[in-house]
């Protein structure tokens, strides 16, 4: 058998996703009362894998930077080894008769080793996921695992997409990302090419958009993926890439209220606003994370986005005094915000503010505290399933890990269009 670091690393990390979409399909499907015990040996086998996928990759960038750098101690026998390869014109040191005698570091100072090359950047956030990994993979390798599920999947969670960054940045294009990004990147020119020859500029505009943004916000996925982001602050660069070109996004909140030209924009470290253009109504929320689905790169459908809220912590008290419901039972507080910086809450003092003979200048505010689903977005020219824009108004107060694994599931009828 002969696999290469990268291509051992690979595989691994393959299986081990593979494996956690498997564990996914049974703990979060909504319609299962009782989760089937099958569930953790699938993510047994993910911990598994994906530790092993880490550990091997991580080699693989110190091997890059210098083959000695993987050894525990550069020995006799690692001298030996080198020589031997040397001699024989072999590819590499595991390919000598010392290869039994030559030992590599472990995971936790393959990780120390990584984070003081040059130009590496392992962020706090990914490495404390690959601590808590290789916790995981010890008790389950040794002992009689009782691991608090909730746990490994806040560790587990969005591990694809960083892994994806991380590796993707650090070991170069011979890295195939676990989403279909490295893909997407390799594909995006000859189907530019294809889809301005066949005049769908709108479509290759909205390629370029989507990958742009991919790209300044270090988010990974494919063509014809669905996958959930939850890192706030790449959400925000998403943002602000998309709603800087000149594409125009329609979209609709679990309510119904909608609009053809929705724009989001970041106001504080919590806080977002979403405004309609042909409305004087700004929806403030806090955002949990966005679920996107991306469309084959010649179809003619348009990229969807679902935006997930969580409740809010910025609030003045007398924000909290005005919490009311509206009949989905959703938390909401609706108020008006004058140009003095004044509020105005509540109904009838709303009614009496607009009754006033000359009203103050202000704006309509509607501050969302229930968690779940808020909004869909599309590109407006491009088609899309009119199912998949309803989906969040017949799920309202879906979370959305939730939703992630059924748009998923369900990734052939999204792909449909009829409008």
């Amino acid at each position: 058998m002969k696999l290469s670091l990268l291509e051992s690393g690979i595989d691994s990390l393959n299986k081990g996703f593979q494996s956690l979409v498997e564990y996914e399909k049974l703990y979060y499907n909504p319609n299962r009362i009782h989760k089937p015990k099958k569930r953790f040996f699938y993510l047994k086998d993910s911990i598994l894998f994906i530790q092993h996928g880490v550990e091997i990759l991580l080699k693989c960038i110190l091997y890059k930077h210098s083959p000695y750098l993987i050894f525990t101690n550069i020995d006799s026998n690692v001298k030996k080894a080198f020589i031997e390869k040397k001699n024989r014109y072999l590819n590499s040191v595991f390919e000598s008769q010392l290869k039994h005698k030559i030992h590599t570091v472990n995971y936790t100072e393959a990780i120390e080793r990584v984070k003081i090359l040059p130009n590496v950047v392992l962020d706090k956030v990914l490495e404390d996921k690959l601590i808590q990994l290789e916790l995981y993979r010890n008790l389950i390798m040794h002992s009689a695992p009782h691991l608090d599920e909730n746990e490994i999947n806040n560790t587990l969670d969005e591990l694809a997409n960083k892994l994806d960054s991380f590796f993707y940045r650090s070991i170069g294009k011979s890295y195939k990302t676990i989403s279909g990004y490295s893909a997407f990147v390799k594909n995006f020119q000859a189907f530019q090419n294809a889809l301005t020859t066949s005049n769908k500029e709108l479509k290759a505009r909205t390629n370029k958009v989507i990958l742009d943004a991919l790209k300044c916000s270090k988010m990974n996925i494919g063509a014809y993926e669905v996958k959930r982001f939850t890192d706030v602050n790449c959400c925000t660069q998403f943002f602000n890439s998309i709603f800087s070109s000149d594409l125009r996004f329609g979209g609709d909140l679990y309510n119904y209220y909608c609009s053809g030209n929705i724009k989001i924009k970041r106001v504080s470290e919590e806080l977002f606003h979403l405004t309609f253009d042909d409305k004087a109504l700004t929806i403030e929320f806090s955002l949990k994370s966005i679920i996107l689905f991306l469309p084959k790169l010649d179809s003619p459908t348009s990229p969807m986005i679902y935006i997930e809220c969580t409740r809010p912590k910025e609030n003045p008290p007398q924000f909290l005094k005005h919490i009311t419901k509206d009949y989905h039972g959703i938390e909401y507080v609706e108020y008006l915000l004058l140009e003095n910086g004044d509020y105005v809450f509540g109904e009838e003092e709303i009614e009496d503010f607009f009754n006033l003979n000359k009203t103050p200048r202000h704006s309509e505010h509607i501050r969302f505290y229930s968690p779940g689903l808020l909004a869909f977005l599309n590109v407006q020219g491009l088609k899309y399933n009119l199912g998949s824009r309803d989906f969040i108004n017949k799920c309202i107060g879906l979370l959305g890990k939730e939703a992630e694994v059924i748009l998923r599931n369900d990734i052939v009828y999204l792909e449909q269009n009829s409008q």
